[in-house]
């Protein structure tokens, strides 16, 4: 009897030291899981709005080249009036293509100012988002293994 006495509380005594285990796993991964949380909160804080920040730099730097654009329509449109007056030589088709031929390259320099815009802006966030990626995988796999090892150890 008292043998079985010491067996029944040795499986006892292991019993509670499983539960105590998994008390302290169960715990361990509340911990990481809060962690994880607070660490993208923080991203969420600080780098959207730095992205946001980016956004805004790029869309004043749009607005510039569009005032700029802006004016040299207005010097086309001064140029044109002046070539309307003063080209009573020149005939109308000589005319029509020279406006032509500055409104083309307006064009071209607007397709241009927006295209190096857009890539500014893409590249940014990209970049952004990528590193993003990066430190919340890293973060995440770092916590995954500590937890892992936590269990294994």
């Amino acid at each position: 009897d008292l043998q079985d006495a010491r067996a029944n509380f040795r499986e006892v005594d292991a019993r509670f030291r499983e539960l105590d285990q998994t008390k302290a796993i169960e715990e361990g991964w509340r911990t990481e899981a809060d962690a994880i949380r607070k660490e993208v909160e923080d991203v969420r804080a600080t780098h959207v709005p730095a992205m946001f920040q980016q956004h805004m730099k790029s869309m004043k730097a749009l607005h510039n080249s569009l005032g700029a654009v802006r004016g040299e329509v207005q010097k086309l449109g001064e140029v044109t009036e002046a070539l309307q007056l003063g080209q009573q030589k020149a005939t109308r088709e000589e005319f029509d293509q020279k406006v032509r031929a500055e409104v083309l390259g307006l064009k071209a320099q607007v397709a241009e100012l927006h295209e190096q815009v857009s890539r500014l802006v893409v590249q940014g966030l990209e970049e952004r988002l990528a590193n993003l990626r990066a430190d919340v995988a890293r973060e995440v796999a770092t916590a995954v293994r500590e937890a892992k090892e936590d269990y294994a150890g």
